[in-house]
């Protein structure tokens, strides 16, 4: 407000300081705007008005032609029909003629010529034989059709006609004898003509146009260019208006057509008078009225003025509580957060976890708060900030709704979160406003429930065209004492609620709800409320995600849950999730028949995967039934306890614990847990049974894999095969571009830094065989281990149509795929065209590649410059700086002791037609690495690829042959002192060592080429030692994945020889 007061104040000044100057021009420029709108206008329309003249002139012309050729018409069907005795009592009768038809007529020729005419005493035709046969045979060229010419081209028929006149004819053969005489061959031929006045009619049609001046008309026929010109002055008027030309073309028939040449005329300005007469008795009147309020305005300037004076003063005030208050409250917040920060890096138990957590995440939404009552300067100023960042989005949400769950405990209410399964796991939105506004519809919910529950609901409706983002839609609805529908319209305002009777009761500012629109907005999105008095209300805003991506749910097909003792809604937000993941949901009530009650279902239907226990009132109660329900089954399946506080020592009776409010893909995997933990081996499905109709939806693709790296290479075709793909692999963007002009594919593989031709060059030369019809179109997809921004926009600028980031994982090529599927270019490349392919590797038992004929063996890697991210280089500045990362070479160690993996012994059937490698551990969660250090395996990723690979053994052999071999030609480059050929093996060692989870090396190979690469290094030889710890990485790396795959007897085997 004090700003517009502002703007008011030097606007009135501004206006009185030289007011009847300033009027003055202001009133000149207006009529002088007015006016010149109203010419422009007015020319506008009267030339559409004349453009329409121009066409009505045509449309004129062609009627009257148009008649004259029905006549012709008739004249021909009644002749050949015989019926020539009955043509002038139809040609009297008929309703409509033309009075520029000068005569009509029709000549039959067989045995006998007979000619008749009609509107005329004497025919203006002569007949003569030679010019007759010609005229006919001319006609008889085109039968049936009424072709028009001039009596220059047939003088002596038509002598006395002028040049102006046209003749229109047609001529039929007659094929039976109708009354006409006839040859022997009993055919004849009739020929109608008829003769009208092109001149009458054209300035009979020019004298009725009241817009337009008729130029000239002009024509071509028979060879002769035809002109009539029309008596024109051209006036000052026209001229001043710059008058427009316009062409109206009449068809008379197939070879004439007319054009008539117009010019706009303008002879009516008396509007444009008047219109500007009144416009300047209007600016003097106008004048008049200006010194009448000139007195009141510099009198309601100096009280404006006065109140802007003190509004800055208050503002001023305003502004300097607000910084006050918040050095105040900062100081101290600050040093909660920080202690805390520090305190949660030290080692701690669980229990102080959750502690030190809560106080985090406390003092994050107690900041969020200060930065609400912050934000409303900002707001009225219009200076709020929006900060995007990539955040996990279901972490965020339960993380503000849990602040308020013990607020929801206090007045003993239920505070439920609910987010489907379709929210995706990362986005890229602003947390801290997001945290805003669910923290404020969130408290207000409270606030205004007395009992009953509030439920955040959370969905996602991704944008159909672009998967990589959508609309947020968060709902939180109450049970409380909701507003009827007028008064919705208050709630979105400053300093207002409802009604009074609301704040004296409640208590607040009124400014939660109004801040948060403001948010909602800045961020793209909306806000909307829905209330009912008495039965409580809901809020919905949808706010814009970009950049997400989506985590992997367990499968729970079969699976049975049941639910004891929970609310009628949580049962409900229970079921619908579980049953989004394939499993069902049975809700029990607490009983003394309640044990009996899930055996006697669990015999009849099945046995659950895991109970859930409701801690209620009496936490005693679930755990009594829950050791009731062990000792009578068994404890074959998992006790889950939903609890109400951040630690109860009663929870350990129960497998695992979930604190309210929890999200429902936490309990899903403990579910998944259990099931997995307790599966039995009869139940186990073979591989080859769960490959379903959709990973097999790309039969007879053909695959072209393009990477310098066998190992990648390896990763591509298993995967890629069993979708159905039939695959070719090649080393170089050369044999790439060789191996496209020789067959078509329907998708590439394009790595981008290879020794050569690099995959952007290879890319350019397939995009040119493509555009010149050489080979097929499909697309081209980058597949890199770079990640930095920049890389995707440089792969689409060279022609690739998506872009994939190594290491491959299955979800990643799902996505890709369906992406292109949808783009309407490539429709037809990924139907399935024959049966699955039996996938055979064109590879040698030693895993190396075989060679295609007249081939060459691979050239040694070329350096290629490739970006690393800081934080990698951090972390190998860690290993190579510290003794604590480094990995003796003559030591047996596998992982640092916090790294140490847990491994899960499963049984799996093996394919009878393949050798299997031994079972994959699922991937269990390991603790974070300590300070300082980087583990050497990433268990997860090293699990996740072995599970999703059959040749994983295979996969192995290679990774140790070529990352060898790679490492002996860095030495040699180091050794020989030229740095930029050892850029390329570097970069080969990181892309392979990521995908099997070797992650040590990885980092030190980044490290190796980020040096090489930028020449940070003078001298080759100082990297020797960084090269050394990459040796010893590489063995420890190797000794790890033989530990991790031995079989459990051999692994149980080994640590009883250890024992």
């Amino acid at each position: 407000m004090v700003a517009v007061a502002n703007t008011l104040t030097r606007i009135w000044s501004s206006l009185f300081s030289g007011l009847h100057r300033i009027l003055a021009v202001i009133f000149c420029v207006l009529t002088a705007g007015l006016i010149v709108w109203y010419f422009h206008d007015a020319m506008e329309q009267h030339s559409e008005r004349a453009a329409g003249e121009s066409q009505w002139l045509a449309r004129s012309i062609q009627s009257e032609v148009d008649a004259i050729f029905v006549r012709i018409k008739d004249l021909a069907s009644f002749t050949a029909a015989g019926q020539g005795d009955l043509i002038q009592q139809k040609l009297t009768q008929a309703t409509r003629g033309s009075v520029y038809l000068r005569e009509m007529g029709f000549i039959t020729m067989g045995e006998e010529t007979r000619h008749e005419s009609f509107y005329v005493k004497k025919s203006l035709m002569v007949l003569e034989d030679q010019q007759l046969e010609k005229m006919t045979y001319f006609l008889l060229l085109r039968p049936g059709l009424i072709t028009a010419f001039s009596p220059e081209r047939y003088r002596s028929l038509f002598p006395t006609i002028s040049k102006y006149d046209l003749i229109l004819a047609q001529a039929m053969p007659v094929q039976q004898d109708n009354g006409l005489r006839l040859t022997n061959q009993k055919q004849g031929v009739v020929v109608s003509y008829a003769i009208f006045n092109l001149e009458d009619l054209f300035r009979d049609a020019t004298n009725m146009l009241e817009l337009n001046d008729v130029l000239e008309m002009r024509y071509a026929l028979d060879g002769k260019a035809y002109k009539l010109e029309m008596p024109h002055v051209h006036d000052w008027l026209s001229s001043l208006m710059n008058a427009d030309n316009y062409y109206a073309q009449a068809e008379i028939s197939r070879d004439l057509v007319v054009t008539i040449e117009l010019e706009e005329k303008f002879t009516d300005t008396t509007g444009l008078t008047y219109f500007s007469l009144g416009l300047v008795a209007m600016m003097v009147i106008a004048f008049a009225l200006i010194g009448v309020f000139a007195k009141r305005g510099r009198q309601a300037q100096r009280e404006l003025a006065q109140a802007v004076e003190f509004a800055n003063r208050a503002n001023e005030a305003k502004s300097d509580f607000l910084a006050n208050m918040s050095h105040e409250i900062r100081t101290p917040l600050n040093g909660v957060l920080g202690i805390a920060e520090a305190f949660g890096r030290t080692q701690l138990n669980p229990a102080q976890k959750r502690y030190v957590e809560q106080i985090k995440s406390s003092g994050s939404l107690l900041l969020s708060i200060l930065n609400d009552i912050l934000d409303m300067s900002k707001l009225e100023h219009r200076q709020l900030v929006i900060d995007p960042v990539r955040s996990n989005l279901p972490s965020q949400l339960l993380e503000t709704v849990t602040f308020f769950h013990a607020s929801a405990r206090k007045k003993q209410i239920g505070l439920l979160i609910d987010v489907d399964l379709s929210v995706p796991e990362y986005g890229t939105m602003d947390p801290m406003r997001l945290r805003q506004i669910i923290g404020n519809l969130v408290s207000n919910a409270i606030k205004f429930t007395p009992k009953g529950e509030v439920v955040v609901s959370v969905r996602f409706e991704a944008d159909e065209a672009d998967p990589e983002k959508g609309v947020l839609v968060i709902k939180v609805s109450d049970t409380g004492i909701g507003i009827g529908p007028e008064e919705i319209s208050l709630l979105f305002n400053r300093f207002s609620q409802a009604n009074a009777g609301m704040s004296r009761r409640f208590g607040g500012t009124g400014l939660g709800l109004s801040i948060c629109r403001e948010l909602s907005l800045a961020m793209g999105g909306s806000i909307t409320a829905d209330s009912s008095r008495g039965t409580g209300s809901t809020f919905t805003v949808c706010l814009p995600v970009t950049e997400v991506s989506f985590q992997d749910m367990p499968d729970l097909s079969g699976a049975r849950v049941a639910v004891v003792g929970t609310t009628p809604t949580h049962l409900r937000l229970l079921t619908t999730r579980f049953n989004q993941l394939g499993a069902s949901v049975i809700g029990f009530d607490y009983s003394e028949e309640l044990v009996d009650h899930l055996v006697f279902d669990a015999e009849r239907n099945g046995e659950f995967a895991a109970v859930f226990f409701e801690e209620g009132v009496d936490i005693e109660e679930a755990v009594m039934q829950w050791q009731r329900y062990k000792t009578k089954t068994g404890h074959t399946v998992g006790g889950i306890i939903m609890g109400e506080r951040q630690l109860n020592k009663s929870y350990l009776n129960f497998d695992r614990a979930l604190i309210k409010p929890f999200l429902t893909a936490q309990a899903a995997e403990f579910v998944d847990e259990f099931r997995n933990g307790f599966l039995d081996e009869a139940k186990v499905v073979d591989d080859e049974e769960e490959v379903g109709g959709e990973a097999m939806e790309f039969n007879g693709c053909r695959l072209l894999a393009v990477d310098d790296n066998q190992v990648n290479l390896m990763v591509v075709e298993e995967l890629f095969a069993e979708m159905g793909f039939i695959i070719d692999s090649v080393e170089s963007g050369a044999k790439a571009v060789s191996k496209a002009k020789l067959k078509s594919y329907d998708l590439i593989l394009m790595d981008c830094q290879m020794p050569g031709m690099d995959g952007y060059q290879a890319t350019a030369e397939i995009r040119e065989l493509m555009n010149l019809g050489k080979t097929a179109s499909c697309p081209i997809v980058a597949l890199t281990a770079n990640a930095l921004k920049g890389d995707r926009e440089k792969c689409l600028d060279a022609g690739m149509d998506d872009f994939v980031s190594k290491p491959l994982k299955l979800q990643i090529i799902y996505d890709l795929l369906e992406r292109l599927k949808a783009d309407p270019r490539y429709r037809f490349n990924f139907i399935p065209k024959t049966p699955r392919p039996t996938f055979t590797p064109e590879r040698l038992a030693d895993g190396a590649p075989a060679l295609v004929a007249g081939e060459e063996a691979a050239m040694p890697p070329e350096p290629r410059q490739i970006e690393v991210p800081q934080e990698t280089l951090e972390r190998a500045d860690q290993i190579l700086n510290a003794q604590t990362a480094v990995y003796p070479d003559d030591e047996p160690q596998e992982v640092a002791e916090h790294q140490q993996p847990v491994l899960r012994m499963e049984t799996v059937k093996p394919a009878a037609s393949t050798t299997v490698s031994s079972p994959a551990p699922a991937p269990a969660p390991a603790p974070a690495p300590a300070k300082g250090k980087v583990p050497l395996m990433d268990m997860g990723e090293f699990n996740r690829t072995r599970q999703a690979m059959k040749k994983f053994d295979t996969l192995l052999s290679l990774y140790r042959s070529d990352t060898a071999a790679y490492l002996k030609n860095l030495r040699m480059a180091l050794e020989s002192g030229k740095g930029d050929e050892g850029v390329l093996p570097a970069h080969t060692i990181k892309s392979s060592s990521k995908i099997v989870g070797a992650v040590g090396l990885a980092t030190l190979s980044a490290a190796m080429e980020e040096r090489l690469r930028t020449g940070k290094v003078s001298n080759t030889a100082d990297l020797l030692p960084l090269l050394a710890k990459m040796d010893q990485a590489f063995a420890a790396t190797l000794r790890q994945i033989d530990l991790a795959m031995k079989s459990p007897a051999e692994e149980a085997s080994q640590l009883a020889r250890a024992s």
